[in-house]
């Protein structure tokens, strides 16, 4: 059975546009390339951060990015798989409830 581990998306930003960017369920951000400064909901401070920067995020949040004039970054972000479990687990634990009695029954 494959299981996702992890999930990653790449944005390209450039310098002629300031972004916004909901990520959903990614939990972390990195820099990829460039300098970039994010400013998101909840928090006061704002981060100006370089290639190899990391920065947790939280879900719901909102980020603001730009980055330098005459410059481009690319940002990615990083999802763990989603802790519900898949269709297939959901049927085997519904099989166990329902049939362990009877086999520990029969012995």
């Amino acid at each position: 059975m494959l299981k996702e581990i992890f999930s990653t998306v790449a944005y390209e930003i450039d310098s002629h546009t300031a972004s916004q960017l909901r990520p959903g369920h990614a939990h972390q951000l990195s820099i990829a390339r460039g300098t970039i400064w994010i400013t998101r909901t909840g928090d006061p401070a704002d981060y100006w951060l370089r290639p190899g920067a990391t920065l947790p995020l939280t879900p719901g949040q909102t980020l603001w990015l730009s980055v330098e004039p005459g410059t481009s970054a690319r940002i990615v972000l990083h999802r763990s798989p989603r802790s519900r479990p898949g269709w297939l687990e959901r049927l085997h634990r519904s099989w166990r409830r329902r049939w362990r009695p009877v086999l520990a029954r029969l012995g």
